[in-house]
């Protein structure tokens, strides 16, 4: 789970609710990539390679096939995890903020 953490967990700095929007965002980019993030990373260099990275604004990175999708879906996650992975919690998405981006299009998606 170390994987999904937070800048501010790893400076151990104070934390709020925003370290869980934080991973949520990581957790977008596993339902997307069917991988954890900084897995190949993690391969590469241990947990020191992927906290320095957290720490110097890293985010893991999609395909070039998500980044480019025009399926609704695909594109609303692609934001919301965009918008979770704000290095500064204080500029960071609240779980609400996220939630009221996600609803349309689940709620499109559950009519269809």
């Amino acid at each position: 789970a170390w994987l999904y953490r937070s800048p501010e967990e790893y400076e151990y700095s104070p934390q709020t609710e925003k370290i869980d929007v934080y991973s949520m965002g990581n957790m977008f980019f596993s339902l997307l990539m069917g991988e954890d993030p900084f897995e190949k990373e993690y391969d590469k260099g241990g947990s020191k390679r992927v906290t320095r990275m957290v720490k110097n604004g890293k985010r893991p990175q999609l395909s070039q096939d998500f980044l480019e999708s025009k399926n609704p879906i695909v594109k609303v996650l692609r934001e919301a995890m965009t918008r979770c992975h704000v290095h500064d919690w204080r500029e960071r998405a609240s779980s609400k903020e996220i939630a009221e981006m996600l609803n349309p299009v689940w709620k499109k998606c559950v009519a269809d």
